[in-house]
């Protein structure tokens, strides 16, 4: 079967590395108090003591979901502290 026109899903990348904005898409950036809270957990998560939802709760054992819930206590505690 011969196409007479190329089809979009079938042409080869370019180059073997991905576009700039996908590589660098994966790690969140975090300043100043958000900052803090971030490395609290993840010190915490690194020391095997991170639990996921309350301390009764099993041990966090991915790093994404490390940072999912670091980032997720540091907006909260920004919340509390503007007072939303």
């Amino acid at each position: 079967m011969a196409y007479k026109f190329k089809p979009s899903g079938f042409s080869k990348p370019s180059s073997s590395k991905p576009p700039a904005d996908i590589r660098y898409r994966a790690r969140p950036v975090v300043k100043g108090a958000k900052a803090k809270k971030m490395a609290k957990v993840m010190g915490e998560f690194k020391k095997g003591s991170l639990h996921a939802g309350s301390k009764t709760g099993p041990v966090v054992r991915r790093r994404r979901q490390a940072i999912a819930i670091g980032l997720n206590q540091a907006r909260k505690a920004m919340e509390k502290r503007r007072g939303y």
